[in-house]
C-alpha cells in the first residue's frame, strides 16, 4: 500500500470515529426536556410508620384522598397525596432508572395543614441518592385537609443523575416547627425536569389497599 494510500485510509477512519461520536453528543444535545411527575401515593410505603396530629398512622394508610376528579380539580396530582409525616426520620424515597448520564432539575409539591412554615435542608432533607441536596428555605402556605393548597418548590435546578437507578428521598428531620414538636409537609408528588428517558414503577393499588388486616 503506497503512501497516498495509507493517508487515504486514515482519513476515512478518523471521519467514521469522530462522526459517530459526533452523532452521539448531537443525539444528547438534541434531546428534548420533559418534566416527569412521580406520585407520593404510588411509591413503596411499606415499613413507614408516621404521624398526625393526635394519631399515628402507617404505610398507605398515609394516603389521603379518594382520586375524585373534584380532588384532581383541587391541584391534587392524580387525586391523592400523603400526611402523617409529623416523625423524624421518615424517608419517603422516589426509585427510577435514567437511560443516561446527564443533568437535571428537582421539584418537590408541598402543602401544609399546620399554617404557613418555612422548611429548609436543615429541617426537611431532599436527596439524591443519599447525598442532601442544600436549599434555600421554602415557605408553604397552610390550608385545610379538604382543601389542601398545593406548591411547586424547585430543590435544585442543577444535579447530576445517574445512568441506571437512581433515588430521590424526602426525609423528615428533627426540627421545632410545629409549637416545638416535628413538622412535615404534606406531600403530593415530586418532578424530575431532565433530557434523560427515565422509567419506574408505581403501586397504583395503593390507596385500595388502604384499610386493609
Amino acid at each position: 500500500m503506497n503512501k497516498r494510500k495509507k493517508i487515504f485510509c486514515l482519513l476515512v477512519v478518523l471521519l467514521l470515529v469522530f462522526g459517530l461520536f459526533g452523532c452521539d453528543e448531537e443525539d444528547n444535545e438534541e434531546r428534548t426536556t420533559k418534566t416527569y411527575v412521580m406520585e407520593a401515593e404510588y411509591i413503596n410505603l411499606d415499613d413507614i410508620v408516621g404521624a398526625g396530629i393526635s394519631s399515628e398512622m402507617s404505610g398507605v394508610n398515609m394516603i389521603y384522598g379518594e382520586g375524585t376528579k373534584e380532588e384532581k380539580n383541587k391541584g391534587w396530582s392524580e387525586g391523592y397525596y400523603i400526611g402523617f409525616t409529623y416523625s423524624e426520620g421518615i424517608s419517603f424515597d422516589f426509585e427510577f432508572t435514567s437511560d443516561l448520564k446527564t443533568r437535571a432539575a428537582i421539584i418537590v409539591r408541598l402543602g401544609s395543614e399546620i399554617g404557613d412554615i418555612t422548611f429548609d435542608s436543615s429541617s426537611l432533607a431532599v436527596k439524591l441518592n443519599g447525598e442532601a441536596i442544600e436549599y434555600e428555605g421554602i415557605l408553604v402556605q397552610g390550608s385545610g385537609m379538604m382543601d389542601m393548597v398545593f406548591q411547586d418548590f424547585t430543590i435544585t435546578n442543577n444535579v447530576e443523575l445517574l445512568e441506571g437507578k437512581n433515588v430521590i428521598s424526602i426525609e423528615i428531620l428533627d426540627n421545632d416547627l410545629r409549637n416545638g414538636q416535628i413538622a412535615g409537609p404534606m406531600i403530593d408528588c415530586i418532578k424530575v425536569r431532565t433530557n434523560a428517558k427515565l422509567e419506574w414503577e408505581e403501586k397504583l393499588d395503593n390507596p385500595d389497599l388502604r384499610g386493609a388486616i
